[in-house]
């Protein structure tokens, strides 16, 4: 997946995450497993730049193959994916994802580094 931009944005972590929609057209909730977590591809934190903008292409790839037999929606003869984003939360240099209802809890900032 690559995301372009027409800004400079700060190159954070993201999780991402491909689900696929149920039945009703729905996505899944947490507690249901990801069909996988995507992987930043290149850069920093899948963060590259664009000509002559800053950190304005994010890229991730999928770990393993994504399968094609899940519930069909919205025809049946298709299968249809989301992805799930959400700021990396860092707590004593460990990156975590906060459960979907902390979201919007204030990001913890990443421990420094001292020399």
């Amino acid at each position: 997946m690559v995301l372009e931009l027409d800004m400079s944005l700060t190159p954070n972590a993201y999780a991402v995450e491909i689900k696929a929609l149920n039945a009703a057209g729905d996505s899944t909730d947490r507690a249901i497993t990801p069909i996988d977590r995507l992987s930043p591809v290149r850069g920093n934190n899948g963060w590259t730049d664009r000509g002559a903008i800053e950190n304005a292409r994010f890229t991730v790839h999928n770990t393993q193959p994504i399968p094609l037999d899940l519930v069909r929606y919205p025809a049946p003869d298709r299968v249809t994916f989301v992805e799930r984003s959400r700021r990396v939360v860092y707590s004593r240099g460990v990156a975590w994802g906060p459960p979907p209802q902390e979201e919007s809890r204030a990001h913890v900032p990443r421990p420094r580094a001292f020399a």
